[in-house]
């Protein structure tokens, strides 16, 4: 219910209703609620406006209640969560006029908390790298861009072996073509290394889980 004080008549939220797992009923004018173990709890006829009214107290909602805080706390709000011993040397050396002296409260401030949890340092060099040619591949494509070239190419698609960081570029004029451009790109690089395509590593976007393009994989043995 939306508690509005200059309101003669409050706003009752169907959905918020159907959240308690109340089922409500709109038959011949007439709007009815049930709960599930207790029955109709109330019932009401259309009025002319085509509006239901609802007879019922107003109850003041508890998140209009206001609760004593703590000095501390009050000026460790206002001044974006600096901790205790920041605003102690406020009061100490008289920069901010008229602040009362503080004392420390055991309560943690979970937002200052949060804010100073660091991240975890990001390793350096990768925990795992390919040790021959084609052992794994990694590919991804770009597109569509804006101008298109004289021919009509919006795409590229890049192949990178992981092991040596050797780059193929394809470029492409539709998007669907990522598939036939595997196919060609694994012919060349197998013929040219004499070594096998072991495993392909994409964004998993649509163009590299169509399924032909897995039974591919599966029936060449190149894991993804």
């Amino acid at each position: 219910m939306y508690y509005l004080p200059r309101r003669r008549n409050n706003f009752l939220s169907i959905g918020k209703l159907q959240q308690k797992n109340l089922t409500i009923v709109f038959k011949k004018d007439t709007c009815k609620v049930y709960h599930e173990k207790k029955g109709m709890i109330m019932s009401t006829q259309m009025s002319s406006n085509r509006m239901f009214i609802i007879s019922a107290p107003v109850i003041v909602p508890e998140c209009l209640k206001i609760e004593k805080c703590e000095d501390t706390k009050i000026w460790h709000y206002r001044y974006r969560h600096l901790n205790w011993k920041g605003l102690n040397i406020l009061v100490k050396k008289g920069m901010v006029r008229d602040l009362p002296e503080l004392h420390e409260i055991e309560a943690k401030c979970k937002d200052f908390l949060l804010g100073k949890k660091h991240r975890e340092a990001i390793p350096k060099k990768e925990k795992w790298r390919a040790s021959e040619k084609l052992e794994l591949i990694h590919s991804d494509q770009c597109g569509p861009i804006k101008p298109s070239s004289n021919s009509g190419i919006r795409y590229f698609m890049t192949f990178t072996d992981d092991f040596n960081r050797k780059t193929w570029i394809y470029i492409l004029k539709e998007k669907p073509r990522a598939f036939e451009t595997f196919k060609l790109f694994k012919i060349l690089v197998e013929k040219e290394s004499g070594c096998l395509t072991k495993c392909l590593r994409s964004n998993r976007g649509g163009e590299y889980t169509s399924a032909e393009f897995n039974e591919f994989c599966s029936s060449n043995g190149i894991r993804r």
